[in-house]
């Protein structure tokens, strides 16, 4: 595995994927991300612009992403970049290649971006309103049944 850092100055997108975070690997190669809090993630991969270098198919915790061909010094979903959501139980999130692009061509990344999937905060109004119309019935009964015992 080589990492490389190049120096693109051209557009923010020919910056990201002319920048290689692996390049040309041929053998099996993973990305270990640990200290993650359990949850769902959305993880975008990036494809090296460089014309014979394609990203092989990955898995992300086992969630399989397509090989990118890349190739292009622009943004385009499913050719230079792709978008996954892959869940992380144990705080790790493991991205992994068998290092080799369609047609047997070497494998490559230029960079990964993940992001938490913020979690949906449950609405506390329907239990509120609940517990008030528990009240609203309840209370008038128990002064009914105070009043009978009397």
């Amino acid at each position: 595995m080589s990492f490389v850092k190049a120096v693109c100055p051209a557009t923010d997108d020919h910056s990201l994927l002319g920048d290689n975070l692996l390049e040309c690997v041929t053998d099996d190669w993973s990305l270990l991300f640990a200290g993650l809090t359990p949850a769902s993630y959305t993880v975008s991969v990036y494809a090296p612009e460089h014309l014979v270098v394609e990203t092989g198919e990955m898995t992300l915790n086992g969630v399989v992403l397509p090989n990118l061909p890349g190739g292009i010094d622009t943004l385009l979903l499913g050719v230079s970049y792709g978008t996954i959501e892959a869940p992380v139980i144990d705080g790790t999130l493991l991205i992994a290649s068998d290092g080799v692009g369609i047609g047997g061509s070497c494998a490559g990344l230029a960079g990964v971006q993940v992001q938490q999937i913020p979690a949906a905060v449950p609405s506390l109004q329907p239990v509120a309103t609940g517990i008030l119309l528990i009240a609203l019935f309840v209370t008038p009964g128990l002064a009914r049944l105070r009043a009978q015992r009397r």
